[in-house]
């Protein structure tokens, strides 16, 4: 995980994941606040994903960097 902050609108979390070793990879996203939920994600060589996480909902949607929905 690179980073993980609370969106600029203060609506949710911002989760953002890279995959650093230049091969495809799948990775689990565990949330354990909020309704709990977890996720299985594919990340291609060398990717950044940016994720919008709704805590209440138990919800995730991608974004771009600047927190828009992707």
């Amino acid at each position: 995980m690179a980073a993980l902050k609370q969106a600029e609108n203060k609506k949710g979390w911002i989760v953002r994941i890279f995959e650093p070793t230049g091969h495809k990879q799948k990775t689990q996203l565990n949330v354990g606040v909020g309704k709990k939920f977890s996720k299985t994600l594919t990340l291609k060589p060398f990717e950044i994903k940016t994720f919008r996480i709704n805590t209440n909902k138990g919800s995730m949607i991608e974004t771009n960097l600047m927190e828009e929905k992707a």
